[in-house]
């Protein structure tokens, strides 16, 4: 007798994921299971699905001590069967490890694992046994071409505590592999009915469209999802003759995969139809006749939806010669790359095939597709989406690079949990349905990446930008090439002070970038600070005017350098990092260190306002003091004192007003700095000030 059975526990999954690919540790004698009564039918239908369909017995041979090794923490002895498929070959054609969410469905057309409890039976002569084990492998789960196939079909086991028992039984068949089409559905007109039959066309549905294989509406196999949305595909494969089915539904139901894309009811032009007062008749189901025509409708009392159904014959692809070197480099850069074989005949009418390349570490039960590599070898091209668009003849060697640094923006735990096996799927394009994959076991560590250098040695020399004089820094940078072009995001460079010694930081904290596209970014840390690279290789250029210069460092200035990319939302990736020193080399023979003030002013009367004095150049300000009351005699004001160089102006004004925002130029004193003195107590020209209470204004510097 067929009966259902529940599908591997989470552990007992984990530990196929670990074990599938690799002879990572012996596995157990397989002298320990007896498969007896297996009828292997391959070419089976269930539930309208074609497939491979498996019932058998089996006997164990343990020991008492063996079995109690085995048992799980409700103790139980479980041992969870799976099947493998190998071509002419001794290619893998099938992959159980590839279906682990099967586990978490409670009925299931697909049976690819079955978890039976080896309990001890009343009679122990018997011996412990499971009868009627069933497993049914759909053929769009495999990657047999269409046609007869010659094939080895093994049997094997999962135990409790990393125990694995290959090759229970194995056998040769044939299975002769019905065509196989790979479909997509793509909304080309929504209309919603409300409840008065009113029509309206609409963008966006609040239900996701599924395709559902076989005929049992109680199973809980989904082909492919997407929401319901005009142009956007829905593809999946069947093989000729599976009976399939559409339905509408919202994608938080009962037993289905949950997805966090938003799902509201919109209009083609994405503004809402809260309003709308029938959302409740949409839900639906129809069958799906792929021989029908170019058209699908599926239409209740909530909506009218058409769709446009694509589908092209599988053709036969060959992958093989699937290697990984994960310590491989290209331009500079160090990465993974993946080097596959394809041969295949794909009429011109078909669309091209692409790669997919994706990596998965143990104890994880999805993949992660590698995205924005590079074909270093071979015909092809990657895309931004993390396929390889295959050329048109789709034969030959294919190498593909992925730079670390992509690896690590895109998955940032690739580092805490390494990768251990990377499986390349072949696929038409536009069509997620693998119809050729190869999946090899290897490591993918992530070392660290100190690849974005800075010159070890950063000037500051004499400059003159916009007319003002000062010193300007040139801190060359380089990154390797695949940073432009394998990379769109932002690059930066975090400039850190030395533990005992801050005083490079201090100077460039007081610098501002030359040239537009450097922008300082906000600053976390008081010890650092950093700047955006708008170029991969180049100079970041910062400018400090002589003003704003207190002291004129005779010794280099040492600084660490850390550089880093970044993607919108992402962990920052640290690519570079090391050591670096600013080395003024300014002409001190033109400065002059100037201090500068107002000895005295002096009132009729004083006793109305507030004033306030400002020191400046023709470019800046250096110094402005706040109000202070007028009075008939106010004495020795503040004074500034400051690097200038000698072809510059200096420029005293003394304000006047009730509050800073209404102080006015009541007089100033301005001198190039080459004419000054080495110490002076000029007066300032009061006669045109327009203030008859100002009496006198006498100016006080030295310079050195």
């Amino acid at each position: 007798m067929i009966r259902r059975h529940l599908f591997t526990l989470l552990t007992a999954f984990t530990l196929l994921s670990s074990y599938s690919f690799a002879q990572t540790t012996p596995p157990a004698t397989n002298k320990k299971f007896n498969v007896y009564k297996i009828d292997i039918n391959p070419n089976g239908v269930k539930d309208g699905i074609r497939g491979i369909a498996v019932v058998f017995s089996c006997e164990y041979n343990f020991s008492d001590p063996e079995y109690a090794g085995m048992r799980d923490k409700e103790g139980k002895t479980n041992f969870t069967f799976y099947a493998s498929i190998t071509d002419k070959n001794n290619e893998p054609a099938y992959y159980a490890s590839n279906y682990s969410f099967y586990r978490k469905l409670n009925q299931t057309t697909a049976l690819h694992f079955a978890t039976e409890n080896a309990y001890a039976p009343q009679n122990k002569a018997q011996g412990r046994r499971n009868t009627g084990i069933e497993l049914f492998i759909p053929y769009t789960h495999t990657t047999l071409p269409e046609g007869p196939n010659a094939v080895k079909f093994s049997l094997n086991a999962l135990a409790e505590k990393g125990k694995r028992f290959d090759n229970i039984h194995t056998q040769n068949l044939t299975i002769n592999r019905p065509a196989a089409y790979a479909a997509t559905l793509v909304p080309k007109q929504i209309t919603v009915i409300d409840k008065g039959g009113k029509r309206q066309e609409a963008g966006r549905l609040e239900q996701d469209l599924f395709v559902y294989p076989g005929s049992n509406k109680a199973s809980a196999d989904v082909s492919a999802m997407n929401n319901a949305e005009l142009n956007q595909p829905v593809g999946f494969l069947y093989s000729e003759g599976d009976v399939l089915r559409l339905k509408l539904q919202k994608s938080t139901a009962t037993g289905v995969v949950r997805s966090n894309k938003p799902r509201l009811l919109r209009t083609s032009d994405n503004k809402s139809m809260a309003t709308f007062d029938n959302g409740g008749a949409i839900p639906g189901e129809w069958p799906l006749d792929p021989k029908s025509g170019k058209t699908v409708q599926l239409k209740n009392n909530g909506v009218d939806l058409k769709l446009e159904l694509t589908q092209y014959r599988v053709p036969a692809v060959q992958l093989s010669g699937v290697t990984v070197n994960p310590h491989a480099t290209y331009e500079g850069t160090s990465g993974t790359s993946v080097t596959f074989t394809t041969q295949a005949n794909v009429a011109a009418a078909l669309p091209p095939l692409e790669a997919w390349i994706a990596y998965q570490p143990d104890n994880a039960e999805s993949q992660t597709f590698l995205q924005s590599g590079k074909v270093t070898e071979g015909k092809g091209k990657a895309d931004s989406t993390g396929a390889v668009v295959l050329d048109r003849t789709a034969t030959g060697k294919v190498t593909v690079f992925y730079p670390s640094f992509n690896m690590l923006l895109n998955d940032a735990a690739i580092r805490q949990n390494p990768p251990k096996q990377v499986t390349v799927q072949i696929r038409l394009q536009g069509n997620p349905g693998a119809i050729a994959q190869k999946t090899v076991r290897q490591d993918l560590p992530v070392n660290v990446i100190k690849e974005v250098t800075v010159t070890p040695v950063a000037r500051v020399k004499d400059t003159v930008i916009n007319n003002e004089h000062g010193v300007a820094l040139s801190l060359a940078y380089q990154a390797p090439k695949p940073y432009e072009e394998l990379f769109q995001g932002q690059r930066y460079v975090t400039l850190v002070g030395m533990p005992q010694d801050s005083r490079a930081v201090d100077l460039l904290r007081r610098m501002v970038p030359v040239d537009a596209a450097t922008k300082p970014m906000t600053a976390t840390d008081k010890k650092a600070l950093s700047y955006s690279l708008p170029v991969t290789t180049g100079a970041l250029r910062l400018f400090l005017p002589y003003t704003s210069i207190t002291k004129i460092e005779t010794t280099p200035l040492p600084f660490l350098y850390r550089a880093y990319v970044r993607k919108a939302e992402t962990t920052p990736v640290a690519v570079g990092e090391g050591n670096s020193a600013l080395r003024f080399e300014a002409d001190r023979q033109n400065l002059k260190f100037v201090t500068l003030g107002i000895a005295s002013v002096k009132f009729k009367k004083g006793d109305e306002g507030n004033i306030a004095w400002r020191i400046r150049t023709p470019n800046r300000t250096l110094y402005q003091s706040n109000p202070i009351e007028v009075d008939k005699v106010i004495e020795n004001l503040y004074t500034d004192a400051f690097y200038i160089h000698q072809d510059d102006q200096l420029i005293l004004e003394l304000l006047k007003g009730d509050a800073p925002a209404d102080m006015k130029v009541l007089s100033k004193w301005e001198m190039p700095v080459k004419s000054l003195k080495a110490s002076e107590q000029p007066e300032m020209n009061v006669a045109g000030s327009g203030d008859a209470d100002l009496k006198s204004v006498t100016v006080s510097y030295t310079t050195q």
